[in-house]
């Protein structure tokens, strides 16, 4: 195969006049570790299935909420845990019951989440 050697100085002459960006992290990974899948909601909301680090209290499989913090910052506030019973009341933010499973995927309608374990 061979190249135009034209085509090629044009596009890196090009690249080299895009501007520069730099990524922040939005979370520390002490956060939040091997996330899986994300989704926003309808209205704008961001979850993830993600894990807790084992030396936490929270330690464990969890969908999170991403929001905005009140200095900028983002942060990960636990939604549900992943166990096998889902919570004692069942509403959401309940006690968790049942041993503890991993969320393994995620999908959305509407403002609705649909989450495999």
């Amino acid at each position: 195969m061979q190249l135009d050697h034209h085509l090629v100085t044009i596009a890196l002459a090009l690249s080299s006049l895009l501007p520069a960006c730099s990524l922040s992290e939005a979370l520390p990974p002490e956060e939040l570790q091997n996330t899986e899948r994300g989704s926003f909601t309808s209205d704008g909301r961001f979850f993830v299935v993600g894990s807790r680090a084992a030396d936490r209290s929270d330690a464990g499989s969890w969908i999170v909420e991403v929001s905005k913090g009140p200095q900028g910052n983002y942060v990960a506030t636990n939604y549900v845990a992943g166990t096998l019973e889902g919570t004692r009341d069942g509403l959401l933010g309940g006690s968790p019951a049942g041993d503890p499973c991993v969320f393994s995927g995620m999908a959305r309608h509407g403002n609705l989440l649909y989450v495999l374990r």
